[in-house]
């Protein structure tokens, strides 16, 4: 299910970090149905800790997954 953080990227464009993590989080706790949240935004990886806490549910990260990733592909070639 898709969740739009309305305002969130604005915030960030004006550097305001710290608003558009809380904006992200706030929206996260419209999803405590699902049975877990993807930032699929490579700039709302750092406010996932937050996200986790508002939502009560996992979360996964673009850059978490792509490293998991591939290591893993690493792995398997060694």
């Amino acid at each position: 299910m898709p969740k739009l953080a309305e305002g969130a990227l604005a915030a960030l464009d004006r550097g305001d970090r710290a608003e558009h993590d809380r904006l992200v989080a706030a929206a996260s706790r419209d999803l405590r149905d699902c049975d877990l949240i993807a930032l699929a935004q490579y700039s709302m990886a750092p406010a996932a800790s937050l996200v986790a806490e508002a939502s009560g549910r996992p979360v996964l990260t673009t850059p978490d997954s792509a490293v998991l990733k591939l290591r893993g592909l690493l792995v398997a070639r060694s």
